[in-house]
């Protein structure tokens, strides 16, 4: 019996609270159904969270295959430059030889 007048005077005090804090102006409704909706939101952001970091993943494997492949392209046509430059050079370089020989040659009828 003693437990039971302890489970009256406990269910007394707590309704007592409840109705004090509702003349405060808690709703204890809403904050309960506020408080399971925002835990479903997070239950339901959860698995779209693992589907955002597998999307995410996927799509920066794509983005650095592309970056490689830009990197690559742009090697290539360094190294394009790079051997057009040379022969440019060569050709100056003989065409200026060719200018000095023809200069330092001597012409018909000396």
């Amino acid at each position: 019996m003693l437990h039971h007048a302890k489970a009256v005077d406990l269910f007394t005090r707590i309704d007592h609270r409840i109705q004090s804090q509702a003349l405060q102006g808690r709703d204890h409704r809403r904050e309960i159904r506020d408080r399971l909706r925002a835990e479903a939101i997070r239950h339901s952001l959860a698995g779209q969270l693992d589907a955002l970091s597998a999307a995410i993943a996927r799509n920066a494997e794509t983005a650095l295959d592309v970056a490689q492949g830009v990197i690559e392209h742009l090697s290539d046509l360094k190294d394009r430059f790079e051997h057009s430059r040379g022969r440019i050079e060569r050709a100056t370089e003989n065409a200026s030889d060719q200018a000095t020989r023809r200069g330092s040659a001597p012409g018909p009828g000396v």
